[in-house]
């Protein structure tokens, strides 16, 4: 009896190696794109990058940090197979296409939106005009003194020296005008704007060259305090709403970015932010729909009730019912008239 080793035999039977042995199988085109689709489509949000909210205690103060979650972005990705985006070029076309035309790509706790920029012109724009969906946070807006000439500068609320020296903020944007008739510029505290934030727009909005390409929605995430243009209780001056105060300025900017850049392709932009539930049943929305409205069209609002641990107080679960409100803004024409300074903040003497 002669008995052959599995070793042996697996030498005599292995023949060269083929040189298309990466290439997939002789499919029929719709199966292909169905296997690339179920392949590279994730059903969540895939992280592009991500700072998550810490917080620390000092001196019984305590102080909330954002910093880089680089762990966010491999668990997005997990279950897709990146290597279809190299095969060769007629299917890495398709495959990209799917890819980046088919998922959502997001930017969530950044400061400001260079990370945004950044990855944008890293793709290409055979990439940037497959886009579909980008899903972007926008934190707190930082604020300014502005003077009645125009000029904008750095000051501290609270502080012994509010107007701290030696430290520049922006000017204010060249597109916000007076209304007619108006000498000077509102004296008092104003929103900053970062005039940076549109070559988001100028980049998504190239398209493919065509001027029909698809339809690209930027979905901006409100994770800051207040509500732009309303109030829940106007007056109450003895509340919180000079911590809540938020101007036009710059929602009027981001539309008319929207509107500027929407030649190469339409771009769409939806607000999401989140409010409370009170204890008697009513929401935020209850209370500033009306004003909301004026600016606004409410596309949805939708309530729930999750477990979270609080930033604040790390290791505390607390359960927190709430609303989600799905906004766009209306359509407007003409110049973009500025905001009022914030109502809230007592003048202070620029001599200071």
């Amino acid at each position: 009896m002669t008995v052959t080793t599995r070793s042996a035999a697996l030498k005599r039977s292995t023949s060269p190696t083929p040189t298309t042995s990466h290439r997939p199988p002789s499919l029929p085109p719709e199966i292909l794109h169905l296997i690339f689709r179920h392949a590279l489509l994730r059903p969540c949000p895939i992280i592009v990058s991500k700072f998550t909210p810490t917080s620390s205690r000092n001196n019984d103060q305590v102080q909330v940090h954002w910093n880089p979650d680089p762990a966010a972005t491999p668990i997005s990705l997990a279950g897709a197979n990146l290597a279809l985006l190299r095969l060769n070029p007629r299917l890495a076309a398709e495959t990209r296409h799917i890819f980046y035309g088919g998922n959502k790509f997001a930017f969530h706790g950044h400061d400001d939106w260079q990370a945004v920029i950044v990855w944008l012109h890293s793709i290409g724009p055979a990439n940037r005009a497959a886009l579909t969906t980008l899903e972007i946070d926008v934190r707190q807006l930082k604020t300014v003194w502005q003077l009645a000439d125009g000029s904008r500068r750095v000051w501290r609320d609270q502080a012994d020296q509010p107007f701290p020296k030696g430290m520049r903020c922006r000017p204010r944007h060249g597109l916000l005008q007076k209304r007619e008739g108006e000498e000077g510029w509102p004296e008092g505290e104003v929103d900053e704007v970062d005039g940076r934030m549109e070559e988001v727009f100028a980049l998504v909005g190239q398209g493919d060259g065509s001027g029909q390409g698809r339809k690209v929605t930027l979905n901006l995430r409100w994770i800051a305090r207040g509500w732009p243009g309303a109030w829940e209780d106007w007056e109450n001056r003895e509340g919180c709403n000079k911590d809540l105060y938020v101007s036009m300025d710059f929602w009027n900017l981001v539309e008319y970015w929207r509107k500027t850049h929407s030649k190469g392709r339409d771009i769409e932009v939806l607000w999401h932010a989140w409010g409370d539930k009170y204890s008697l049943g009513a929401t935020s929305l209850d209370y500033i729909r009306d004003q909301m409205e004026v600016n606004f069209e409410i596309v949805d609002s939708r309530e729930f009730e999750v477990t979270i641990e609080r930033v604040r107080d790390p290791g505390k679960l607390v359960k927190r019912c709430g609303i989600h409100i799905t906004f766009k803004r209306k359509l407007f024409d003409g110049p973009i008239v500025h905001s009022e300074a914030s109502p809230y903040r007592m003048m202070v003497s620029i001599e200071q």
